[in-house]
């Protein structure tokens, strides 16, 4: 007797190692269909909500249940048509659909049709996912831009009467592990993102980091995803530029470095984090979101964005190499422990059945 296995359309508008994880993830269980809400420029949003639209009308019946990643546009007409075709809808929210920073025009809510679509997808989806607890609703200290909250409940009134269940994204330790054939620097940071783009430049802390480099010379700084040709002005001859790099590469680079900052404004659940923990590198991170929580005893929180309080935590790593190996063992531990691929390929596949069996009774 073959057994049917329930269909699922996840939609997404960016692709990221979380989306891929994803995706293949929830294939062992179900039958998974992809659609990409593919879009270039403002105008063509228009185009992909066109787009998005007859795909739903003409196949969105014969699917048990819609997961859209992230709120926003992509997630707005599969809420919707949820409804029509007496399905379930499934939002997995991981930052920018929960934040807000005006001065960097950072989050849905700064963009008005954005704001609109996201607000609407969370009036008629069935139930959201954030992969962190305090994408719901957070106090928030870090800087003055995103006091005194943030989350999708302060933004997003539609949200408010909606169940949830947060799930933390999940990480690979056979993969990401640290290369002990390659020399570890002694005081060496790293951190990665897109250096091109100016709200996430302010927004991953890199105007701090360059900073701490121009006062403090003798430490060894890689920033990764340089562009080709990018260049930054007056950087200190302490920071090396990396172009964007593949897990292998990563891995490499991970293991050349003893501590990874993390000092965002606003992130979910950052990935880069976890990757670099699992590679043994020493955490720094900003006190944001899910970022203590993932670091918790394993490395360092900077409570205030003050670069003095920065050169502070920097002033105050020992200089011990015992025990700086043993916190980077202890970093990789705590991923291994608490995040790990199959517990939410577990937790999340659980829920799936869970909506859509409530759906058939």
């Amino acid at each position: 007797m073959t057994i049917t296995k329930p269909r699922i359309l996840f939609l997404y508008d960016f692709y990221t190692s979380f989306v891929k994880k994803d995706i293949d993830s929830l294939s062992k269980n179900f039958d998974v269909d992809v659609y990409h809400f593919k879009f270039k420029r403002k105008t063509g949003v228009l185009k992909a909500y066109f787009f998005q639209f007859f795909y739903l009308l003409l196949t969105g019946n014969k699917y048990d249940l819609y997961i859209t990643q992230f709120a926003g546009h992509v997630s707005l007409f599969p809420s919707v048509f949820s409804k029509f075709f007496k399905t379930k809808s499934l939002i997995l929210v991981a930052g920018t659909d929960a934040a807000s920073l005006p001065d960097i025009k950072y989050g849905n809510k700064q963009r008005f049709f954005q704001k609109i679509a996201t607000s609407m997808s969370f009036r008629f989806c069935d139930f959201i996912s954030p992969c962190h607890e305090s994408l719901v609703e957070q106090e928030y200290t870090y800087d003055e831009m995103g006091a005194p909250k943030q989350g999708y409940h302060v933004f997003y009134k539609s949200s408010r009467n909606k169940h949830h269940l947060s799930i933390p994204y999940g990480f690979n330790g056979d993969f990401f592990k640290r290369n002990h054939d390659v020399e570890r620097k002694k005081m060496s940071f790293l951190t990665i993102g897109n250096l091109s783009v100016k709200t996430l430049f302010l927004r991953k802390g890199y105007d701090l980091i360059i900073e701490l480099g121009r006062r403090v010379p003798n430490l060894s700084i890689t920033l990764v995803g340089a562009p080709k040709n990018y260049l930054l002005p007056n950087l200190p001859e302490n920071i090396k530029l990396l172009p964007y790099l593949n897990h292998e590469e990563l891995i490499n680079v991970f293991s050349e470095h003893q501590f990874y900052f993390q000092l965002s404004l606003m992130e979910g659940f950052p990935n880069a984090l976890c990757e670099a923990m699992l590679c043994e590198c020493i955490p720094i991170g900003s006190n944001v979101s899910g970022i203590p929580e993932i670091i918790n005893n394993t490395g360092f929180i900077l409570k205030k964005r003050k670069i003095e309080d920065l050169q502070k935590i920097i002033d105050s790593i020992p200089n011990d190499s015992f025990a700086l190996e043993s916190l980077g063992q202890k970093s990789r531990q705590r991923i291994l422990d608490n995040y790990s691929l199959t517990t939410r390929e577990h937790l999340l596949s659980k829920l799936i059945h869970e909506l859509i069996s409530y759906q058939k009774t």
